[in-house]
Parts: C-alpha cells; structure tokens; sequence
C-alpha cells in the first residue's frame, strides 16, 4: 500500500518588454524597446510593428493526494501469478492571476491598447479511479503469458472566470482586486468545463526464449494494449454551450522486440507504438482572447497522434579486464496525424493566430555508435565517444494574414562527436569531455532563413577526497554557440560549479554546499532553435545560487529474513 499527499503554494511576480519588427535587427536591447514603447524619437521606430510591456501576477495553491495497494500471490498447485493492483487519485488546483498588457502598434495607425485582466481558477478539481488485475501463465521454464486487464474512470471540472478590470472607472493598483471587480466580469472569455472519461482494457505481454546450441540464443518480447475509452466535455463560454464526444479504440505496443545473441554480442530489432490523445478542449468551437498578442482558435476535427518507433540494434562487449562496449543503433520515428500549433501572422499588427492542425511528414532517422573503453596497468582510464547522425523533418503550419494556412516543412541534419576521458587515482577522478554539434536546418518557407550552426562544449572536472571525511568536486565548463542568424544565439558562456562534501558517523550524515555558476556568466535567459526552426525562449529565475543539502541514510534489517 502507497500513499502520497503534497501541498504546493505558488506566488509569482513577473515583466517583460518585447517588440516585434518588420526586419531582423541585431541592435535591439530592452532599453531601446523601452523608448520606442515610450514615443522617444529613435532609429528604429519605423520598422516597430509593435511594442509590449506585460506585468504577471500569479498566486495560487495545489493539492494532490494519492492512495495505491497491490497484491500478488501464487496460485495453488500451479507456477502462475495472479495480481490486482488499485489507485484512487485527487487533485485541486486553485489560483488567481493579474495580467496588464500594454501594448503601441507602431506606424500601423492603430491606436495603443492596455488590457488589464484578473483569472480566478475556483473549482478545479480531478479525480480518478484505476482497477487492474493480471494472470501470468508459465508454460515453461522459457515463456510466459501476462493478461492484464484494466478500467479506469476519472473526471475533471475546472471554471475559469475573466475580469476585464480596464472596464472600471477607477482599476486600482496592479495586483490588488477593486471592491467593484465583479461587475467586470468578461463572459466571452469566461469558460466551465467538466470532462469525463472511462477506460476500459487489456494488456498482452509475451515472453519467450529459445536456447540454441553454440552458446546462441532467441528472445521474443511482445507487449500489445488494446483500449477502448469513452470522453465527453460539457463546456460553456460566452454564447457556446457544447457537447463534446470522442469514443474510440486504441492500439498500442508499448515494446515489442525480437533479440539474437550469440557469444558477447546481439541483434535486437524493436518497434513501439504509442497513441496522444487529443485535448477534448482543443475540439471546441471557440477563440481564447485572452493574450492580445496570441490568439488561440478550436479545432473540431483533429485526431489522434501516432508515433512509430523502429529500432535495429548491434551490441558487443567484453567483461573483465579491459573490458569494453560498443552499441551501433539505426533508428526511425515515424508519427501519423501529427498535432502541431500552426499559426497566421498580421504583418501590421504583429497578432499571431494559433490553431491545431494534424500533419503528415513528420519523421527522423537517425544513426548513432556508443562505444567505451578501459585501459591502463589497472583499468584507470577510462574512454568514451558517442557519435551520432540525424536527418529530422518536421512539418509546420504557418500563413500571413488574409492567406491560407500553408503546410510547411524543415530539415534538419545534425552531425555529432562527444569524447570524454576519465583517470581514476585511487578515491580521486579528472575527467576532460568534449562535444561538437553542427546542425544544417533549411525551410521550405517563403522567407524561412536557412542557417549551419555549430555548439560545442569542453570540460574538466574533477573529484578531490581530502582527510577528515571531506570531499571536494568541481568542473569547468566552456559553451559555445556559433552559425546562428539570430544573434542573441550566438554566445559564448564560461560555467564554473563546485561542491565541498562533508560526511560524519560513517557516512550516515553528509553535508554538502554547492555553488552554480560561480564566475557570474550565465545570463537568466536562454534561448533555443526548435525542430520547427522557431527560436525559443527560456527564463531561469536563478542562473547564479548556492545550494546547501543534508543527506541521512539509513538501513534497517528485519528481524527475520
């Protein structure tokens, strides 16, 4: 029997300053965004399609609460197993949150707009039920037959309430709710929803083995799930009051592989199958306005995503002294009816309009060789490399205001080495490691910019075990990034981390304090080029920190084994 119970409180202050422009700048700063926003006259005002200043204030609680048992036993004159395992799940997710946009629109002509909104999240609340017993079946000492069936129930409502507090005679002070708010309240963007669904299942796992002479052997796993669910939404916004239903069977491998082994090594070919559902709120027929500057429409006829992965497998070792490995893998992804946020973009305003689509097209295949290596009078070095090679195609839906969403794609190919070199002296270990990365990602896109780029990395670590149970850890790292057309891409970082350990009592207690970043490079924003060729962008709230762990273990014995 398992039980879990945790208590989350969440409070979260946040700004930020953007603009959007209607050519690639390489000077931008935020405090030029911050006097174009102002009306100050400078260079760049002319090519501002907009520029927005958003204040977030978020404060809120969740509650999650899980209860599990299981039970396994042999069955009577039999070797076969029989099982039931149970969980029962809740969840209550509260919060409240103050967002002020306030945006200038450039020389489009359209006046500026400040939008200041306030959500309430009350109810919001799942719970679900889950029953699963299973029979194995031995026949022999090589296989065995696992029946799992599996139901489940779960059900979710959430209310979602928008007040429109710029609609006030008098909005008060950011983050503090006038006495009056009510009376703001935004219908059309004011949603109830409640989502059912019932599951119901069963789960096939196959085992078998077949010993060859020659010191060969064959293995077989196969572990299909067929289920079948029933999912409705009772969902109300604004004027929409809809009924959604999606019933429907799903086929599933969650492995399947057939392995051949012969002396110290073998050939595994797998293949798994796994199903996304689609949000059933993705389905309904409506428009989130909530950002002004994202707009988010429903898609009625989406379907569910499938992903196929095949995997061919080479492995050999050796054990021992100057032992080694080496692991030489081919492998596919295939998805079917990809879900993918497209979008349309106003050039005049800069609002972009997100809206799920299914694509077809998406699919990678890559080749990739592990292999390492001991050396030395004593096995005290250590080599490794991984080299990989990946063709990725990802399709994308993207369309200009006043035009049709287009299906696009990128390719993307990516060539990689890492090298890492370890020596073990006694309790002591350096480590020196290297990785180079050169990506080639090219659009089909009308304007798409194609770029090469490489990121590398090199470091050396290190463990120090000094007298009196201390113990001192440390590594250097050096990042860089280079080829990208967004400037902001190409960085260059210097990371230094450390760690002084202390452990007392016969390592019962250990004490360690850890410092991140210490020369003070890294910046709290990061940014990334995704498969789509979009950049993204990431805040860490803390790049810089020290971290102070105590650790106690433990080890009780029963009294009778």
């Amino acid at each position: 029997i398992g039980q879990h119970l945790d208590y989350t409180k969440r409070d979260r202050t946040s700004s930020q300053i953007s603009g959007t422009f209607n050519q690639e700048l390489a000077q931008a700063t935020a405090l030029l965004l911050e006097q174009i926003h102002n009306g100050q006259a400078v260079s760049l005002a002319d090519k501002t399609v907009n520029t927005s200043v958003q204040r977030s204030s978020m404060s809120g609680h969740t509650m999650n609460a899980r209860v599990s048992a299981s039970a396994e036993g042999k069955m009577s004159y039999s070797p076969d197993l029989i099982g039931l395992y149970v969980d029962a799940a809740y969840n209550v997710n509260h919060y409240g949150a103050f967002d002020l946009y306030d945006i200038r629109y450039g020389n489009s002509g359209r006046p500026g707009t400040t939008d200041y909104q306030y959500a309430k999240n009350a109810p919001d609340h799942k719970w679900s039920l889950f029953a699963s017993p299973n029979y194995t079946y031995i026949y022999n000492d090589n296989g065995s037959i696992d029946i799992q069936p599996r139901w489940s129930i779960s059900n979710h409502t959430k209310d979602s309430y928008l007040y429109q507090l710029d609609r006030l005679t008098d909005m008060g002070v950011f983050g503090r709710l006038p006495d009056n708010y009510p009376t703001s309240l935004n219908r059309d963007q004011t949603y109830f929803s409640t989502e059912r669904q019932n599951l119901a299942g069963v789960q096939l796992t196959f085992n078998h083995q077949v010993e060859l002479d020659d010191d060969r052997s064959i293995s077989v796993h196969f572990n299909p799930s067929v289920d079948y669910r029933w999912r409705t939404l009772d969902y109300e916004q604004g004027d929409v009051s809809q009924k959604v239903k999606k019933n429907g069977l799903d086929i599933s491998v969650m492995q399947m592989y057939l392995i051949y082994k012969t002396g110290q090594q073998h050939v595994k070919l797998e293949y798994k199958r796994n199903i996304r559902q689609v949000e059933l709120n993705r389905l309904v027929d409506v428009t989130n306005l909530r950002d002004p500057l994202n707009i988010f429409k429903g898609a009625t006829d989406l379907k569910n995503e499938a992903d196929n992965i095949i995997n061919l497998e080479w492995y050999r070792y050796r054990s021992g002294r100057h032992r080694y490995s080496e692991r030489l893998v081919l492998s596919t992804d295939i998805k079917q009816n990809a879900i993918v946020n497209g979008y349309s973009y106003d050039p005049a305003t800069g609002v972009r309009t997100y809206q799920a689509y299914n694509t077809s097209g998406n699919w990678n295949v890559g080749l990739n060789n592990y292999y390492s290596k001991t050396f030395g009078q004593i096995d005290q070095f250590t080599l490794n490399s991984i080299t990989q090679a990946t063709y990725l195609r990802a399709a994308d839906m993207v369309g200009s205001a006043g035009s049709e969403t287009l299906r696009t794609a990128v390719k993307n190919t990516i060539l990689g080495q890492t090298l890492g070199l370890s020596w073990q002296i006694g309790k002591h270990e350096l480590r020196v490691n290297g990785n180079v990365n050169w990506r080639d990602t090219r659009g089909t896109r009308t304007g798409f910019n194609n770029f090469s780029a490489t990121n590398t990395t090199a470091t050396l670590a290190g463990k120090i075990v000094l007298p009196y149970n201390f113990e001192l850890s440390s590594d250097f790292n050096v990042y860089t990034r280079r080829g990208y057309s967004d400037p902001s891409l190409n960085t260059t970082d210097l990371v230094w981390n450390a760690r002084i350990a202390y452990s007392t009592n016969g390592g019962r207690w250990t004490f360690m304090l850890d410092g991140f970043d210490l020369l003070n490079q890294l910046s709290n924003v990061s940014y990334n080029v995704n498969a789509q060729g979009r950049t993204e962008t990431y805040t860490n709230v803390l790049p810089r920190y020290a971290l102070l762990h105590v650790q106690y273990r433990f080890m009780i014995q029963p009294k009778k084994r």
